[in-house]
């Protein structure tokens, strides 16, 4: 029941943020390890819930963050392959 709840605070953090179901469950995957690295940091002045929607919350940005970074990437990437075979004539 606990696990449920959880994934579901988590779920619903990293929804509102990434707007994406795909990135969301994505981003509920890296929370919860994230918790459990991070868990001798748990302080007893939240509820766990809390801290883990937090979580949540900055593991959303942190994706939105580093998408334009992967995209710019993964576009260099195809411009090389594209320009390979003009470099072998």
């Amino acid at each position: 029941m606990a696990r449920n709840c959880c994934s579901s605070l988590a779920s619903s953090a990293a929804l509102a943020v990434t707007l994406d179901k795909a990135d969301a469950e994505d981003v509920v995957q890296e929370t919860f390890l994230k918790a459990y690295r991070q868990l001798d940091r748990f302080e007893e002045r939240s509820s766990f819930g809390t801290w883990l929607h937090r979580i949540a919350w900055n593991c959303s940005v942190d994706l939105l963050r580093a998408r334009p970074k992967r995209e710019q990437a993964d576009r260099g990437n195809a411009d090389a392959c594209q320009t390979i075979p003009n470099r072998l004539h």
